[in-house]
């Protein structure tokens, strides 16, 4: 999804020249253009297709480019990140993008339990949107939510979470886990006290 990050390799992009043309790189999204140029392209139903085959290796190190020049990166994936929001219409605060940015696309991780319930709450109102504008899959955004942030977050922090937090995030649109594990998880907070 577009809302974690590019999507494509740019060094490994291929597309018509035609297509490039029209959409061009824009110069306001520098050090991010190529995310911004497939946020586009997207938006405007280009087909896109990823080849699940590694074609080229990818050289890191502290000199590249991105790590030269992270602010102004940071800057280009905020303008993305509201760009991306506003198309779903959910409305964030500064602070919202802000931790959309550091935690979503940056993928700094949440460091406590109320870092994860804000996770959940801004995840949550993220899907609530996208219900109304159906630009992502709901269903597919929950599974990959579940897989790749939340079940981590979760299996770490929910010894912490207190009786009316661990119900809320029992009922997360996000624990995709069965009812015989969540019945498992609310005995033992309860047995544990």
């Amino acid at each position: 999804s577009m809302l974690f990050g590019s999507p494509f390799s740019h060094g490994a992009s291929l597309f018509k020249t035609s297509v490039l043309k029209q959409a061009k790189y824009r110069e306001e999204y520098a050090y991010a253009a190529d995310y911004d140029l497939w946020f586009r392209l997207l938006v405007a139903s280009q087909p896109v297709e990823i080849i699940r085959e590694y074609l080229y290796l990818k050289r890191i190190h502290p000199a590249q480019v991105s790590k030269r020049h992270s602010l102004t990166r940071k800057d280009a994936f905020r303008k993305i990140a509201a760009n991306i929001l506003n198309l779903i219409n959910v409305s964030s605060s500064s602070e919202e993008l802000e931790f959309h940015l550091d935690h979503v696309m940056l993928e700094m991780p949440v460091e406590n339990v109320s870092g994860f319930l804000k996770y959940d709450m801004w995840m949550t109102k993220i899907l609530k949107a996208d219900s109304r504008s159906e630009f992502f899959n709901g269903e597919k955004f929950k599974s990959f939510v579940f897989a790749n942030y939340w079940q981590e977050y979760y299996l770490k922090y929910r010894k912490e979470l207190k009786g009316g937090q661990l119900i809320r995030v029992l009922n997360s649109p996000f624990n995709l886990y069965g009812i015989k594990q969540k019945s498992k998880d609310i005995l033992k907070q309860f047995v544990n006290r």
